[in-house]
């Protein structure tokens, strides 16, 4: 259920920001974080031929990787926004998640946000800042 749009986070310390596209609910305790991309059609998980950068070197480059890594940061800054989350979990929301969804002219299709890249967010926000 949508809830919100174009929601900032920021690290003002490092000088780097972003928004979530849309902020949902999904069931009373969690709250998830959507990267909207539109104009990616075909199979987004067809690999460039290349690897990614460093902290990725091991990850194939291809249109879901890269939009994983823009949503794995904002989901690290978001999670770093300490009075926030305090507020989200006195409202009974205690799960904070992202996926990317895709939507063109054909189709429809989302992709959850594994663990393994939230897990590396703390690293590419290093490598980016």
């Amino acid at each position: 259920m949508p809830v919100g749009s174009q929601r900032v986070v920021l690290d003002a310390l490092r000088g780097i920001g972003t928004a979530a596209d849309v902020v949902c609910t999904r069931g009373q305790h969690e709250l998830v974080l959507v990267e909207l991309k539109t104009g990616f059609g075909g199979d987004r998980t067809q690999s460039a031929g290349a690897f990614m950068q460093t902290p990725l070197n091991k990850v194939k480059d291809c249109h879901v990787h890269r939009h994983f890594a823009q949503l794995a940061v904002t989901l690290h800054l978001f999670n770093q926004e300490d009075s926030t989350l305090t507020k989200l979990q006195a409202k009974g929301i205690d799960l904070v998640s992202g996926c990317v969804l895709y939507v063109d002219a054909d189709l429809s299709e989302k992709f959850e946000l594994p663990a393994w890249w939230e897990r590396r967010a703390a690293r590419i926000v290093d490598r980016i800042s």
